[in-house]
């Protein structure tokens, strides 16, 4: 099936002022699809660097305890982290592995947030079977 070609109504143009003015308009839709193009790529980059930055950003966080606020989880009161060192290192992993899901899932991972989480699996813990 052979389509029609496009007409356009063009008052009072001459034919040369219709072929400069569709000339400026294949010029700025080529300029248009440049940038689009380069878009594209600085927002793959972008993102490339974010994820990097996240990595980055996991690698070099330092977190502090005081003796006041492990004992307020009972910790260290009850000799947990002594008698379990892997206990430290198995929360290192899920913290960073709660960071990550956030993330991915579009939530800013803030303490607030973090906590929330930890509290709902802490609340589901009595229903949950060992």
């Amino acid at each position: 099936m052979d389509k029609q070609e496009p007409r356009i109504i063009s008052p009072g143009y001459s034919d040369n002022e219709l072929v400069d003015w569709l000339e400026g308009k294949v010029r700025a839709a080529r300029q248009l699809h440049a940038l689009l193009n380069e878009k594209a790529i600085h927002e793959e980059r972008l993102s490339m660097l974010v994820t990097e930055i996240s990595a980055l950003s996991q690698k070099t966080a330092i977190e502090v305890l005081r003796e006041e606020q492990l004992a307020e989880d009972g910790c260290v009161s009850e000799g947990i982290y002594s008698s379990h060192p892997d206990l430290l290192q198995v929360s290192s992993v899920i913290l960073k592995v709660v960071k990550a899901e956030l993330e991915r899932q579009n939530v800013q991972p803030s303490v607030e947030n973090i906590r929330c989480v930890l509290a709902l699996i802490d609340g589901s813990m009595p229903a949950f079977a060992l």
